[in-house]
């Protein structure tokens, strides 16, 4: 494992970062998810590793100390963090928050589903985008 390859996961929920973890290995995801509990812990991890920074980055909104709107709005003022792919997965299917958050330009936005089937369909789609990405192979 290329040591950059990891997924920056900021989730401030136990129980759904437990969910993801486990769906992502489930689906044959091998490389580490670093888990932090909200936007503060996050660009804490990425300035305090500044020289292996993550593949993407998969953000809830909703989180306590520092949300992941101010997440986005601190991670985008960064140059060396600026370029990350940051895909939010959130319960809000709000439209002022979909607006919000591809103001960033973040490379995705998925709503946590319901049923367990449907999760898995999009935690999918996550690991699809990492398979897929370019970003840490250049």
């Amino acid at each position: 494992m290329n040591k950059k390859d990891y997924i920056l996961y900021l989730e401030d929920d136990e129980i759904d970062a437990i969910k993801f973890t486990s769906t992502m290995k489930n689906l044959g995801f091998q490389e580490q998810i670093i888990v932090q509990q909200n936007g503060e812990e996050g660009l804490n991890w990425l300035s305090a590793n500044r020289q292996l920074l993550p593949k993407i980055i998969v953000l809830d909104l909703n989180m306590p100390l520092m949300n992941g709107h101010e997440f986005l709005e601190a991670i985008k003022e960064d140059n060396d963090f600026k370029k990350i792919p940051i895909v939010v997965f959130t319960t809000s299917s709000n439209k002022v928050d979909i607006n919000h958050s591809f103001e960033y330009q973040v490379a995705g936005y998925m709503v946590k589903p319901f049923e367990h089937g449907d999760y898995k369909n999009i935690i999918s789609i996550i690991k699809q985008y990492w398979d897929l990405s370019a970003i840490g192979h250049i």
